[in-house]
């Protein structure tokens, strides 16, 4: 063992993290944790881009909730490289040989990615991954806590994949670590208290991704988790907005920027899109 004399300890460790039992080891309690019981599984293969595909660069195809579980993506990369990811919850799980990948795609709520890449040359091997509960672990709300050690990433929030918000949360976070880190070395100020204005930011950030993968997540009945007060009102809009977005680009597009949290939350609710989506809840 070698011993490390420091300032601060970052646990960046991911959903495997061990600050719960490093904190257990000198005394401390557990954080609270929210969990969401989700059972999700997507299966992940790059195909060569048919040279007579001129569609969008990113296609994603779902249906709407909660009677279709299935959805996916086809994204456009580098070297004339198309990601292809199918994604299902709940036991219906896309397969992981090529036949079987492809029959999932023929029976998403469009055949279109089964149409662009039914033909196409396989580049890698199908990679498959099972996701079970989104946690969000309350270190905002601990009493005690050790001076100079924060948590960050998916160690401290973790979402369902399939949005595809993690990177651009722990992203998110590494800012504002690097503010609060800022604003003490500005003060000139000791690192007491670090831990506590961290994770305060940080709890209040997280909330905007965690709460809009949620209202999507419920809008399943078999989704598991104590279910917040208006979750199923506001499950019922985004699974209304989902079906809006398939027929409308330019709600796609901002849905993509909300989801990569370039745009926030609210602008989900703003009028005239507001009306809109109100209108095919009834």
């Amino acid at each position: 063992m070698r011993l490390i004399e420091c300032d601060i300890v970052v646990d960046a460790t991911g959903r495997g993290h061990r600050a719960r039992r490093w904190l257990a080891a000198i005394g401390y309690p557990a954080p609270e944790e929210t969990t969401i019981g989700l059972d999700t599984a997507y299966s992940t293969a790059n195909f060569r881009r048919p040279e007579n595909y001129s569609g969008e660069p990113l296609v994603f195809i779902t249906g709407p909730a909660p009677h279709f579980t299935r959805r996916g993506y086809v994204i456009t990369i580098e070297n004339g490289t198309l990601l292809v990811s199918l994604i299902g919850r709940f036991g219906d799980y896309p397969p992981t040989d090529r036949d079987g990948f492809l029959g999932f795609a023929s029976e998403l709520h469009s055949d279109l990615a089964y149409r662009i890449i039914k033909d196409g040359e396989q580049l890698t091997p199908i990679a498959h991954h099972r996701f079970v509960g989104s946690a969000q672990r309350h270190y905002e709300r601990m009493v005690r806590w050790p001076n100079g050690f924060l948590v960050i990433g998916d160690a401290l929030c973790h979402f369902n994949p399939i949005y595809a918000q993690g990177m651009s949360a722990a992203a998110v976070q590494a800012e504002i670590l690097r503010e609060v880190l800022s604003e003490y070395t500005e003060r000139s100020q000791s690192l007491e208290g670090i831990a506590a204005s961290f994770f305060n930011r940080a709890a209040e950030f997280n909330k905007t991704p965690w709460d809009l993968a949620a209202g999507f997540d419920f809008a399943f009945p078999q989704t598991r988790g104590t279910r917040p007060p208006g979750i199923e009102d506001r499950a019922r809009y985004f699974a209304a907005l989902d079906m809006l977005a398939q027929e409308d680009e330019g709600v796609r597009r901002l849905m993509i920027e909300v989801f990569q949290l370039v745009k926030p939350l609210s602008i989900l609710q703003q009028e005239p899109l507001r009306s809109r989506v109100t209108a095919l809840k009834h």
